[in-house]
């Protein structure tokens, strides 16, 4: 499939094409067809041993389990691609340099040793190291090891720590170590399990502390890329609202996607302002309607009051001559002062209809006056 692919793209930039969204669907079509073909398609069925059946194809070399030798490890959590490429580096300079030192010490015995013939050592650049940069370059960490500035999109790679069992007090080989030797042998054999669990267990500290470095590492990074986006977002709503799609005075490609994207968002704000603008005023003018049928509620309001607030003081004026009558006779009133609110039972105004947000503001001097007289009616028909 890569080596088709490659071979029908070459021969359409060949012709002076490029290959964009566009054609691409009918580039990778040819690709398909000359690929995935019944010849070939029955030679994978058939290298698997799946037709005809063939469970020989998979040799116990395969199925055997890793050798102990093996300076690998496989975790329960698999990691990102920059992660491994970086293990996979320092594992192959780990045995470079213990290729190294075994060259030295051979060419120092047999007495001819040349610093020219040593292999590269922690001061040089071996090629492998160069490779692994090269690997880490074309991975989602190449911003590690690149000179422009890192953004709060360049996330470094996410450590999963390798699930190990906590320490413990004493050795599973206890009682075998306890047990009591008859002969140099088992003498020795019983020392080099004790050296083998001790440094078993001093490299289980040191994998420990190293684990700890990298959560407390992956801590910082990811508060420190926090922070970054906080500022990245800082400066790009500075001078939001100057609509200007160029504010930040840099040349602008204008067939390109950035500024095809401002483009797009002054567009959408821009219709977003205007939708805005539409909503206000519907709101405005819904709220101009209540404000009118409120005003014509309580005029009707005012209109009954100012009736029962006639009655009410003939009724005064009548209880004031029988006072006055009642007081030269030297008698007591026929009847009580006339009560406002118990016998006339005046109508409350009702209440100003509330804007439903701020926008919808529509007060202006006269209403704010009408207003003024209307609480000032409420409170001398109230009193």
């Amino acid at each position: 499939m890569k080596k088709n692919w490659t071979n029908i793209r070459d021969r359409w930039e060949r012709e002076g094409h490029t290959v964009d969204k566009t054609n691409f669907l009918s580039i990778y079509a040819e690709t398909h067809l000359q690929t995935l073909t019944e010849q070939n398609i029955k030679a994978a069925f058939r290298k698997t041993g799946v037709i005809p059946f063939n469970p020989t194809v998979i040799t116990p070399e395969m199925m055997a389990p890793s050798e102990t030798t093996s300076i690998h490890m496989t975790t329960p959590a698999r990691h990102t691609t920059p992660v491994r490429q970086m293990t996979d580096m320092i594992a192959d300079y780990l045995e470079h340099q213990q290729v190294a030192v075994e060259s030295a010490s051979q060419q120092e015995t047999e007495g001819d040793m040349e610093v020219d013939n040593v292999p590269a050592g922690p001061s040089s650049t071996p090629f492998f190291v160069r490779s692994g940069l090269r690997e880490l370059a074309t991975t989602s960490a190449s911003f590690l090891i690149d000179n422009s500035p890192m953004k709060s999109i360049s996330k470094p790679p996410i450590f999963q720590p390798a699930k190990m069992s906590p320490r413990k007090s004493t050795s599973r080989y206890t009682g075998l170590i306890k047990r009591p030797v008859h002969s140099a042998h088992e003498s020795d054999l019983r020392d080099a399990l004790m050296e083998s669990e001790g440094r078993d267990a001093a490299r289980k500290e040191d994998l420990i502390l190293v684990q700890a470095g990298a959560v407390i590492s992956n801590l910082y990074a990811m508060r420190a890329n926090k922070q970054m986006q906080g500022s990245e977002e800082k400066a790009k709503n500075r001078g939001k609202g100057k609509k200007r799609l160029m504010g930040d005075g840099k040349a602008k490609l204008f067939t390109g996607d950035e500024f095809y994207g401002l483009c797009l968002d002054d567009e959408q704000k821009r219709q977003q302002e205007l939708d805005d603008a539409h909503e206000r005023r519907d709101m405005q003018q819904a709220h101009a309607g209540k404000l009118a049928e409120w005003k014509k509620q309580n005029d009707r309001i005012k209109e009954r009051n100012e009736g029962k607030k006639v009655e009410y003081n003939k009724a005064v004026a009548a209880w004031e001559a029988e006072r006055d009558q009642a007081k030269a006779e030297k008698r007591r009133t026929q009847w009580t002062k006339p009560k406002w609110r118990e016998e006339y039972q005046p109508e409350n105004l009702l209440p100003r209809p509330k804007k439903t947000t701020a926008d919808a503001d529509v007060d202006n001097d006269n209403e704010e006056e009408s207003e003024d007289d209307d609480n000032d009616s409420e409170q001398r028909f109230n009193s």
